[in-house]
């Protein structure tokens, strides 16, 4: 059998192994959906809002794209006031364009900035009153008033920041500025042998 037919059967081999291992993975990964699903659906209708978070959790890791269990993950994360997981959901969402419920815009640009995240603040208030009329069903214009205040807030705090940010760029520059120069080294002749200072006049002139 020649090299080219080994090596053609070696690929044709491990093109089948691996075909079989992504079907197995997929077959144990509709598995785990089901099974997380009903324990999510479960511990939901109980009001065991920390398990049900949990389940959620876990089935956003398989399937990140899956708009109703993010929408159950952020209920649960709300509901128990766990708001790090809250805000990273919301962020999730909003990135995903998930979110078609305008109070969550409204926390998920409130929570941003609190933590001095501004710009995500910003592009988030402005989408909400830009664009509310292609992303909300509907939308109340308490929404819409709330978010254009907070829109101008975090616009006025990044104009601040970016004021700030050049006055001490300025500022480094002008103290650079001002440093004196170096003074110049001195010479071999001034300096005297081995460095011990000038050399000394005879306190006696020499005889001519």
């Amino acid at each position: 059998m020649g090299i080219g037919r080994k090596l053609k059967r070696t690929k044709e081999r491990e093109e089948s192994e691996k075909f079989r291992r992504e079907a197995e993975q997929r077959t144990a990964n509709a598995e785990k959906i089901r099974e997380y699903y009903t324990l999510m659906a479960k511990t939901l209708n109980a009001q065991d809002y920390a398990n049900a978070l949990q389940w959620a959790l876990k089935l956003l890791k398989i399937t990140p794209s899956d708009r109703k269990t993010l929408e159950i993950a952020i209920y649960c994360a709300g509901m128990l006031h766990d708001d790090d997981t809250l805000y990273g959901l919301l962020k999730q969402g909003w990135h995903k364009q998930f979110l078609t419920n305008p109070q969550d815009h409204l926390v998920l640009g409130s929570m941003a900035m609190d933590r001095e995240e501004l710009e995500l603040a910003r592009d988030v208030f402005r989408e909400v009153v830009e664009q509310h009329r292609q992303i909300f069903s509907w939308i109340s214009n308490k929404h819409i008033k709330a978010a254009s205040t907070y829109l101008r807030e975090c616009e006025a705090r990044l104009a601040r920041a970016k004021l700030s940010a050049a006055l001490d760029k300025a500022a480094a520059r002008a103290r650079d500025l001002k440093q004196p120069p170096a003074a110049p080294a001195q010479t071999a002749a001034a300096a005297g042998p081995r460095g011990r200072g000038p050399a000394r006049r005879s306190a006696h002139p020499e005889p001519w």
